[in-house]
């Protein structure tokens, strides 16, 4: 995993992520795949389980950081992703705008319990910006991407599963 992030607010990243606890910082700054990077931590274990998928009016946030009008139509899919334990260590949700959907992106509509992650970043590290946040869940980072022309919306809330599976591996 590399700890720096190569997005142009650096400083107020950094800032967000010193909240979290020491072992989940590198998590949280990680750049690439996190499909890839939970499935090498899991010693190769890794699976999908889809929560739901479908239409939804975008709010306000979310539609400034993908560079949209708020209540503009994105597709919505939120997934749990697990690693070596029965218990989730991650909520995922992927926002994609409706007019990436009329591209390249169209093809993560159907996906089912395949990882996003896996077509995302299976050419190419996408460009993007990434934010940071202490949510009701655990810590979370939103990660915008421009993927083959088309805005992702990736956030990534690690569960309170992962942080003790980290600390036990830290032990």
């Amino acid at each position: 995993m590399q700890s720096m992030p190569r997005y142009p607010h650096q400083t107020r990243l950094l800032q967000q992520v010193k909240t979290a606890p020491k072992p989940l910082q590198a998590w949280l700054l990680a750049q690439g795949s996190l499909t890839k990077q939970l499935t090498t931590f899991a010693n190769g274990q890794f699976r999908v389980q889809v929560i739901a998928n479908g239409w939804q009016k975008l709010d306000t946030v979310t539609a400034q950081r993908l560079g949209c009008r708020p209540q503009q139509l994105a597709w919505v899919r939120e997934s749990f992703l697990f690693g070596s334990s029965h218990l989730p260590w991650v909520k995922a949700r992927s926002i994609i705008p409706m007019p990436s959907l009329q591209k390249q992106a169209r093809i993560f509509r159907y996906i089912r319990q395949r990882p996003m992650g896996k077509i995302l970043f299976f050419r190419q590290n996408p460009t993007g910006q990434r934010w940071c946040d202490k949510t009701q869940l655990g810590y979370a980072r939103q990660s915008c991407y421009l993927w083959q022309g088309c805005q992702v919306l990736v956030e990534e809330i690690f569960l309170d599963a992962f942080q003790q599976f980290l600390n036990k591996t830290a032990e």
